[in-house]
């Protein structure tokens, strides 16, 4: 994962702790990716992040990336 460009986290967090998986997504495992990714971490239950790297288009169901 040394080139890793985008990290894509399907995890809605607020459902998690309903279902009292407390700690999903693992707040050290968000951060690696954040800083392996410069940021670029897609997240379904939050905005998408802007990137200068690649073009992140938000729908209402899904992320559209382009490398």
């Amino acid at each position: 994962m040394e080139r890793l460009r985008v990290a894509m986290i399907p995890v809605d967090q607020d459902m998690a702790k309903k279902k009292q998986w407390n700690q999903m997504p693992l707040d050290a495992l968000v951060d690696d990716l954040g800083r392996r990714t410069k940021g670029a971490v897609l997240r379904i239950e939050r905005p998408a992040p802007t990137t200068t790297e690649q073009q992140v288009v938000e729908k209402d169901l899904f992320f559209e990336l382009t490398l």
